[in-house]
């Protein structure tokens, strides 16, 4: 799915006379919305079929329409003691890391959007865009991989929730695969908001430009 999708169903339930919807767009794979403007989230599933990142917390209403499912997102609300906002509105609620059993381990992060989303302008382009003009996110996630030795291992960056759906109260989780230290120490990731289209940070409230989490 992609920004002309959106423009298309908003078309749509425009058309049928539908008021007051406001859909967010995730990748499942990846995230999962936990609140929607601080009410309980029901999900839509069924096509594509993919797996769900978190699909324990997905609890069935029954059948639906065609080949669309409707589910109840079940999660406790997010540890917050040590949260971390940003300028654009978007705070970290929770961090926790995760020991894979594959070549990567997952790094989970809980976001919430604690003041109106700051987001730099976004035009709708055709798609494949004109030459030379960049189409691609302006919200990305970098997450990094330190071992111990203060030697970067790699790196998974990505933001798997359409940032242009997103209201206030909204939270989410979603997981990025870290690769783990060669010598098995348990190391620190790096995480963070930025622009990928300048390259530019998005500072938190209190100046910095990154958040270093300890992983045990």
């Amino acid at each position: 799915a992609g920004p002309w999708d959106r423009l298309a169903l908003e078309v749509a339930l425009h058309n049928a006379g539908v008021e007051g919807v406001r859909p967010r767009w995730y990748h499942p794979q990846r995230a999962v919305m936990l609140a929607l403007s601080g009410e309980n989230v029901l999900a839509f599933s069924g096509y594509p079929e993919v797996d769900r990142a978190y699909d324990d917390l997905y609890r069935p209403l029954g059948p639906t329409a065609g080949d669309y499912h409707l589910a109840r997102v079940s999660a406790g609300p997010p540890a917050t003691e040590n949260r971390t906002c940003f300028r654009n509105g978007l705070c970290l609620l929770a961090a926790t890391y995760e020991q894979g059993e594959s070549d990567h381990d997952l790094l989970h992060l809980t976001w919430g959007v604690e003041e109106p989303l700051q987001l730099p302008p976004m035009p709708l382009y055709s798609k494949p865009p004109p030459p030379n003009v960049y189409a691609g996110s302006r919200l990305l996630v970098f997450a990094q991989r330190w071992d111990s030795g203060d030697n970067f291992i790699g790196g998974d960056d990505g933001f798997w929730v359409d940032p242009l759906t997103l209201h206030l109260g909204d939270v989410f989780r979603q997981q990025h695969h870290l690769p783990a230290t060669a010598d098995g120490s348990s190391g620190y990731a790096i995480i963070g908001l930025y622009d990928p289209m300048t390259g530019e940070r998005i500072l938190s409230v209190d100046g910095r430009d990154q958040v270093r989490l300890g992983i045990r």
